[in-house]
């Protein structure tokens, strides 16, 4: 198994990492450890419907790094990963969307390569961002390194495995699983459901969790060549529900509005305190996703890099019917949606 080095100046002469995620608050503390940084915003019209994408670049443990978001949900994350890799000029012809922003798609990777002193050609791709949790001994926070991603149908895609063995000796001493994970069209938002799921996965004693992008990010860097490797910390455990009002608030592309959200929760205060231990479990799990993708990319030479086990979480509220006993202030309600994250 290799050592704790995850990268060297070869990897280093051979281009940049590009780190991917579902939502900003998935990336956040990524940012912040970010060295250098410069900040992009790009819109591919190529699609049907015009992308915008946020792209950060500069160095993360001495490695060139790009950050993008591609939005949550199936269709936002297909479209999105596709967006960035055009604009970085990795995708092939027949499935790139488009221009970025009106600018052939080699400027703008030459734009990007400028403001990280590096090529922007893409080496490997991270996919970090939390996840529902099918298998029972995956606690809150909990860290699994994806060595293949599968869909409900039964569609698999096998993880490169040398960035698996690099990400699992890197993380060694967090608890991290290696595992599987499981992409599906929807929240899985009963106990139930994760169950059934699990049963789905067949895969023993592994870790398995469930999201809704990881199998477009894991085919369009198939498509392009790139070798990749999904990190997915637990949300959501198996004996957790959520409520189901985030389903009903998804947007064609597959986000959860958050407009629509706050009209749900009028009727449905219940489901509030749920979902501010959502968005705290959100927070939570970005960091250790950042401490874990750091540790991947820190040069051997470099001070250790301490990665100390996050402390348990708190239990979700598991009751999301409304009582006599529920109250919730308007101005509560209005403080806690603005900003709120609501897709695990």
């Amino acid at each position: 198994m290799p050592a704790r080095s995850a990268a060297s100046g070869d990897d280093r002469a051979r281009g940049a990492t590009l780190i991917v995620a579902a939502m900003p608050e998935e990336l956040s503390p990524l940012r912040a450890r970010l060295t250098g940084a410069h900040a992009h915003r790009v819109v591919d019209d190529g699609q049907a419907v015009s992308h915008e994408l946020e792209i950060w670049t500069g160095l993360l443990g001495g490695q060139p790094v790009i950050l993008a978001v591609t939005g949550d949900g199936e269709r936002n994350a297909r479209q999105g990963i596709a967006a960035v890799l055009n604009m970085l000029g990795t995708m092939p012809p027949s499935q790139a969307p488009g221009q970025v922003a009106g600018r052939p798609a080699g400027r703008v990777a030459g734009l990007v390569a400028a403001s990280i002193a590096a090529p922007a050609r893409v080496d490997r791709l991270i996919a970090v961002g939390v996840a529902g949790a099918l298998s029972a001994d995956l606690g809150a926070g909990a860290l699994v390194v994806s060595d293949r991603v599968t869909s409900e149908g039964g569609e698999t895609l096998l993880a490169d495995a040398t960035l698996v063995a690099r990400a699992v000796a890197a993380v060694a001493d967090t608890g991290a699983r290696r595992g599987l994970v499981m992409t599906t069209g929807r929240i899985i938002d009963t106990i139930d459901e994760k169950r059934r799921l699990l049963g789905v996965a067949s895969a023993g004693s592994e870790a398995v969790v469930v999201d809704l992008e990881s199998l477009s990010y894991a085919r369009a860097a198939a498509r392009a060549g790139i070798p990749w490797v999904v990190l997915r910390a637990v949300s959501d455990t198996a004996r957790e529900a959520l409520p189901p009002l985030l389903n009903r608030c998804r947007d064609p592309g597959g986000s959860v509005r958050r407009g629509r959200v706050a009209l749900e929760l009028i009727g449905n205060p219940g489901a509030l305190p749920i979902l501010l231990s959502l968005r705290q479990r959100v927070r939570e799990c970005a960091q250790v996703l950042a401490r874990a993708t750091e540790i991947m990319l820190v040069d051997a030479t470099s001070a250790h890099f301490a990665s100390p086990s996050p402390a348990p979480a708190a239990a979700l509220p598991q009751s999301t019917s409304m009582s006599a006993s529920t109250s919730v202030s308007a101005s509560t309600l209005a403080t806690a949606i603005r900003g709120a994250e609501w897709r695990p």
